[in-house]
């Protein structure tokens, strides 16, 4: 034989939910939902900051490489990293970009 639940099975599903609590527990670290807003404004500096410290690399990287490549006479290998640059650099500006428009008009 099967036990019956108190809640007879012809009721709704939606009655059998309200009938049936669930103990959650309490939440007892409170400052921990307070600090979330101000680890969001440290992330969003770090992204910024970092985004763009890649940007001046991969730039400062490029020069340098097209410099090396021309004083060894390797002027196709040079073309071909324009090419590749020239795929890169809009990329990383427009991630530059988004995040430093994020960090200057966020709400504070």
């Amino acid at each position: 034989m099967t036990e019956e639940s108190p809640l007879s099975q012809d009721q709704p599903k939606s009655q059998n939910r309200d009938a049936e609590a669930i103990e959650a527990g309490e939440v007892t670290d409170v400052q921990e939902l307070r600090t979330v807003k101000a680890h969001r404004e440290v992330t969003t500096q770090r992204l910024a900051f970092l985004l763009v410290w890649i940007m001046g690399i991969s730039m400062a990287l490029h020069y340098v490489a097209v410099i090396v490549l021309t004083i060894c006479n390797k002027e196709t290998a040079a073309e071909s990293l324009k090419v590749i640059f020239n795929a890169w650099l809009p990329v990383v500006s427009g991630l530059v970009g988004g995040a430093c428009t994020y960090y200057f008009t966020r709400e504070k």
